[in-house]
């Protein structure tokens, strides 16, 4: 199945879900015909975009990637220790807010080695 007949699948089920049955009824809704009609109209007015990593290979990493993969253990211990009620979201804004406040207190000096060691990487993996 298209990720686009998958998609209008979903909007459709959506959809009929959230109508009232009186509706359903009155407009006389089928889901095979609003499946073919979303599918049709996405398929029009959506143009999909190959994600980059399929078009060049893998994407590449930076220094900033890779700190952030090493602290992001010892920063959301810290964070979820000292914000126990917060949510999802919450955790995951403040967690990148923090890491980001580390790398820009980070030297030059200590920036360009994790900067050469994300070199290092795409270079093998080239």
């Amino acid at each position: 199945m298209s990720l686009l007949a998958t998609i209008s699948k979903s909007i459709s089920t959506l959809l009929l879900q959230k109508l009232s049955p009186a509706l359903v009824e009155k407009f006389d809704l089928d889901k095979d015909e609003l499946d073919t009609f979303l599918t049709e109209f996405l398929a029009e007015n959506m143009k999909m975009k190959k994600s980059k990593a399929t078009k060049e290979g893998p994407s590449k990493t930076n220094g900033y990637r890779l700190y952030c993969a090493e602290q992001r253990e010892a920063v959301t211990k810290k964070i979820k220790s000292k914000n126990k009620d917060a949510s999802a979201k919450e955790y995951l804004s403040l967690i990148s807010k923090q890491l980001g406040t580390q790398w820009k207190a980070l030297s030059d000096d200590k920036r360009t080695e994790w900067n050469d060691k994300a070199k290092e990487q795409n270079d093998a993996a080239a």
